[in-house]
């Protein structure tokens, strides 16, 4: 497999995940795309979730879990 900046090691994937969730409407969204989030952070790749406003809840749920916001 070919790489477009040559080595393997030094490309780094990022996957961005647009998800919405506050303790107003629920966290479920936001929920289901963590445990997609989950393994693939555990591949290597790294996360980042878009969200729409900010709400604290979500907030911290994503910081608990390493996760660029």
């Amino acid at each position: 497999m070919a790489f477009p900046f040559g080595k393997k090691d030094t490309v780094m994937k990022v996957i961005v995940f647009r998800a919405d969730g506050s303790s107003h409407v629920g966290m479920g969204h936001i929920m289901r795309c963590l445990a997609f989030a989950d393994r693939l952070q555990k591949a290597g790749m790294k996360v980042v979730f878009l969200i729409k406003a900010f709400d604290r809840s979500a907030a911290l749920l994503l910081k608990a879990r390493d996760v660029e916001f």
